[in-house]
């Protein structure tokens, strides 16, 4: 009768090494696929974030083009203005003339 409660509990015991490596495996792979969903979603906001970057660096661009056309546009207008003010002046000093 001892020998057949050593049998049970050897086969209980091999039973039990038998579910602890399943579970074991189980977990490993819980684990590695956790990894592997976290890496994806780090990859994933990595390449958002480049793609935010990368928009808002092609906008500064677009701006400071706009600005550089703008400034060039205030710069003739000014240009054009003095000229306008130089003749209207000049044709002020030459008929002022006229009338002496």
């Amino acid at each position: 009768m001892r020998e057949k409660e050593l049998d049970d509990l050897r086969n209980d015991l091999g039973a039990a090494k038998a579910q602890l490596v399943e579970e074991q495996a189980k977990l490993e792979k819980q684990r590695r696929d956790a990894q592997q969903r976290e890496e994806q979603m780090i990859g994933d906001l990595e390449a958002r974030v480049k793609r935010t970057l990368q928009a808002k660096d092609d906008t500064i661009a677009e701006l400071r083009t706009r600005c550089s056309a703008l400034e060039n546009k205030v710069r003739e207008f000014e240009f054009l203005l003095e000229r306008q003010r130089e003749e209207l002046l000049g044709g002020l000093t030459s008929h002022h003339k006229d009338y002496r």
